[in-house]
């Protein structure tokens, strides 16, 4: 029997370790080596798959057989089960009508379409795996809206009806305008994360956007209690400026044991109240109350000071002005004379935890941030650092 895969990296503290494995240890690979069993074809979208498979052994299918299964969601909205002892289809299902890949959503137009660009989480025991959809009625992104889905992982049926995602509301207060949450602009790609907090099972959503230059841009996190499936709760990284994308290289955001949600945060304007670009974050989920609403909130942070060097837009946008550019698009920087760490992007990696949840005092922010200087700038010469609000130099 395989062991257990609900989640991105194996846990929620995204470490990357398979505790549970007892076959493939290091003496039986160097003895018996590795083969391949089989090959699992997908049909729908030409390069398959972003989300990382999921496994779940000794599922009781609809027919009442018993199989280790092996979960995998497509760029074309289908969501496929197969046996991982033979690779034999069990069920397949189709969830809506992608969104169409064009150059504004992918300069490059890697995937064919735009779907399930996450990857789900199982509730093994409840028997109910939770994903996010980018459904359109046209295949266009402009008419498209995020679902969040709740369906069995014995058949993929409905276990509640799916919630669209589109105009949760985040106040920041601190004078910032209402954000409301547009599915249009975003790219759903950091993967799921389901704990409990105060004992209100919950998944949470980490969105970044299509276009990271745009004034609109900003990164998300709205929360989806599991019963009844609904939203609860909203975050947005940058409520007063722009940016601020989640994405961690599709790794999911972190929980710990105490209810704390942690996240990376990539290019965007930072200012320490609202806004939080290129940051580390600690949030604080509060779930409804009787009439009192859910609310996400900042208990914590941590921000390099060379962020005012490289927050959004970066010096190269000025190349290709007339538009937006889709996020994906990268100039070499070098060769035109600019600086080429201005775009290092914090957040193009997710955090992983280990135990505690210890606050970051601001003498350790101001270590850490001598510590990143340090490393980052050990073979350049220190710059000239423009003054940013909210920021502090070491």
């Amino acid at each position: 029997m395989p062991p257990s895969v609900t989640t991105r990296s194996y846990d929620n503290a995204r470490s990357g370790a398979n505790s549970q494995e007892t076959v493939l240890t290091p003496d039986a690979i160097r003895t018996k080596g590795i083969e391949k069993l089989f090959s699992l074809q997908l049909a729908g979208d030409a390069r398959g798959i972003e989300a990382q498979p999921l496994v779940l052994p000794g599922v009781t299918l609809a027919d009442g057989q018993s199989h280790d299964v092996i979960y995998l969601a497509d760029m074309a909205n289908q969501l496929w089960a197969f046996d991982a002892d033979t690779g034999a289809r069990l069920w397949t299902r189709t969830l809506g009508t992608p969104v169409t890949g064009t150059e504004p959503i992918d300069h490059y137009l890697i995937n064919d379409h735009w779907g399930i660009l996450s990857t789900p989480v199982i509730d093994a025991a409840a028997g109910i795996m939770y994903l996010v959809a980018w459904i359109s009625p046209d295949r266009s992104a402009e008419k498209a809206q995020h679902f969040c889905y709740a369906v069995s992982v014995r058949d993929g049926t409905d276990v509640h009806p799916p919630v669209s995602l589109e105009g949760a509301t985040y106040q920041a207060g601190h004078g910032a305008p209402e954000q409301r949450f547009a599915s249009a602009g975003r790219k759903q790609r950091a993967a799921l994360l389901l704990t409990e907090v105060d004992g209100h099972q919950t998944v949470f959503i980490g969105f970044g956007s299509l276009q990271e230059t745009s004034a609109t841009s900003r990164g998300w996190i709205i929360a989806c209690a599991t019963d009844p499936l609904g939203v609860t709760a909203a975050w947005a990284s940058t409520a007063k400026g722009f940016g601020g994308g989640i994405w961690q290289a599709g790794s999911g955001l972190v929980a710990d044991a105490k209810g704390f949600i942690y996240v990376m945060t990539g290019n965007g304007t930072f200012d320490g109240q609202v806004d939080f670009g290129e940051s580390f974050v600690k949030l604080r989920y509060a779930p409804p109350d009787g009439t009192t609403a859910g609310s996400l909130s900042v208990t914590d942070w941590w921000t390099p000071f060379s962020d005012a060097l490289r927050t959004g837009p970066q010096a190269h946008v000025a190349v290709r002005a007339d538009r937006p550019l889709a996020t994906n698009f990268r100039l070499e920087t070098a060769a035109m004379g600019e600086n080429p760490w201005a775009d290092m992007d914090l957040g193009s990696a997710g955090p992983s935890s280990s135990s505690g949840s210890a606050p970051l005092s601001e003498r350790a922010r101001t270590a850490s941030r001598t510590s990143w200087t340090t490393t980052t700038w050990a073979r350049r010469p220190p710059p000239t650092w423009p003054t940013q609000p909210g920021t502090t130099r070491s």
